[in-house]
C-alpha cells in the first residue's frame, strides 16, 4: 500500500522543463566523433595509460570472440613494431592481439576501431585450463584482396567464419 502511494505521488509531481534539459545535456544521443590515431600515437598513448578504453569485448571483421559483450579483455600493454608495422596489444589474461599493417585507428569514449589490416591474430590460453603451450589457442584472419580467410586452433566444426565481412572494422574493442 505504501509503495502504491509513493508511485502515485511520484507520478503526480509536476516536472520542470529543466529535468529534461539536464538529462538531454548529459546524454548526447549522437555518436561521439572519434580521435584518429596513427599506430605510433596509439601505442604511445596506451603505453602512458592515457587511453580512453581500458578493455572490452573483441570483434574481428564482424566475427565476435565469444558472444557479443560476453567477456572483458583488459589492455595491459601496447607495443608497436615499427619495422614490421605490427601493433601488438597485451591483455590481462595473457591474451595477445597482433594487428599487421593497421590502418585507420579510431578511439571513441566507449570503443576502439581499427578499420583495416592485412592480418589479425588473436592468441589466448584455453580458459579454465593451465596457461601452458598445449592450451594456447588462436584465431588468425587474413585479408586476401577482397576476401577474408579465417583460421583457428579450434576444430573446424566449432569455428564458423561465415560472418566475416570487409564492411566491418578489422578490430572492434567495445
Amino acid at each position: 500500500m505504501i509503495i502504491s502511494y509513493l508511485v502515485f505521488y511520484f507520478i503526480r509531481q509536476p516536472r520542470s522543463s529543466k529535468t529534461f534539459s539536464v538529462i538531454h545535456e548529459k546524454h548526447d544521443f549522437k555518436e561521439s566523433l572519434p580521435i584518429q590515431l596513427t599506430s605510433n600515437e596509439f601505442s604511445e598513448k596506451y603505453q602512458r595509460n592515457r587511453g580512453q578504453i581500458k578493455g572490452g569485448t573483441l570483434c574481428f571483421w564482424g566475427h565476435w570472440f565469444g558472444k557479443p559483450y560476453d567477456n572483458l579483455h583488459v589492455i595491459k600493454k601496447v607495443v608497436l613494431n615499427q619495422s614490421e608495422n605490427t601493433l601488438i596489444i597485451y591483455f590481462n589474461e595473457q591474451e595477445i592481439l597482433t594487428v599487421y599493417n593497421p590502418v585507420g585507428i579510431e578511439e571513441y569514449p566507449d570503443k576502439i576501431k581499427i578499420i583495416n589490416a592485412d592480418k589479425v591474430r588473436w592468441q589466448w590460453f584455453y580458459y579454465g585450463r593451465e596457461k601452458e603451450d598445449k592450451n594456447l589457442m588462436f584465431y588468425e584472419i587474413v585479408k586476401d584482396g577482397n576476401n577474408l580467410i579465417g583460421y583457428s586452433s579450434e576444430s573446424p566444426i566449432k569455428t564458423n567464419w561465415d560472418d566475416l565481412t570487409l564492411t566491418k572494422p578489422a578490430i572492434l574493442l567495445t
